[in-house]
């Protein structure tokens, strides 16, 4: 058995012997422990399907350890489609499409390039004319942060390993910039593209300042992250 390793030695072995001994047992269905939930979630990034996530499976979880928060890794965008750029509230509606792109984050976003994935325009269209903005009703601030909400707060489960839970910061621009700095209590952990400027950050407990900076404005909020 010298240079051989489980999968090719061990492991055949094993199953062999398993389809001997059960040879003559008639078939028996598995019964479902208690305490498992099976949900619906999108393929991709393991989380609740969303009307923009195109592909979705069931999958079983310990109860209790299902996702919570819903798909961030398919974006759905107003583009120009004259030119592929977003489209602001003055684009004519005939040259308004609404297209889905898979935005990974940052660390394999340039792995996603190299096989085909389409990023989100971050540029709006400049044949809209030029009072373009992302059209949120209500909202006038030409910066603002619209994920986490202000007074936010987040409980860390202990089942899930530090290195896999992370929040998703996203923020809202008006003045077409297409990138933003983000920063908690200070410190600067990321920087978001337009749309979205969305960048995910590790939290750890305590009470936190959340902050974004671009085209000369920013905003913040407060948010506690409780074990």
């Amino acid at each position: 058995m010298k240079g051989t390793s489980g999968i090719t030695g061990a492991g055949p072995i094993f199953h062999d012997v398993m389809e001997a001994a059960l040879r003559w047992l008639p078939p028996a269905q598995f019964p479902r422990p208690a305490g498992i939930a099976t949900v619906g979630i999108c393929r991709l990034s393991g989380k609740l399907p969303t009307p923009s996530c195109p592909h979705t499976i069931r999958e079983v979880f310990i109860a209790g350890t299902e996702p919570s928060e819903p798909d961030d890794m398919h974006l759905s965008v107003k583009v120009d489609s004259r030119n592929g750029l977003l489209a602001g509230d003055s684009c004519p509606a005939a040259s308004v499409q609404e297209q889905v792109f898979t935005v990974f984050p940052g660390e394999v976003r340039a792995w996603a390039r190299e096989r085909g994935y389409r990023e989100p325009p971050a540029a709006f269209s400049p044949l809209c004319g030029d009072d373009d903005t992302l059209g949120i009703k209500g909202e006038s601030a030409p910066l603002r942060i619209t994920r986490p909400r202000e007074g936010d707060s987040f409980l860390l489960d202990s089942l899930v390993p530090d290195a896999d839970e992370e929040i998703t910061l996203e923020a809202r621009a008006d003045d077409g910039v297409s990138e933003a700095e983000w920063f908690v209590d200070g410190e600067h952990i990321g920087t978001g593209r337009a749309p979205d400027y969305r960048v995910r950050w590790r939290p750890v407990p305590g009470k936190h300042r959340i902050e974004t900076r671009a085209g000369g404005e920013s905003d913040g909020v407060d948010v506690e992250v409780m074990e």
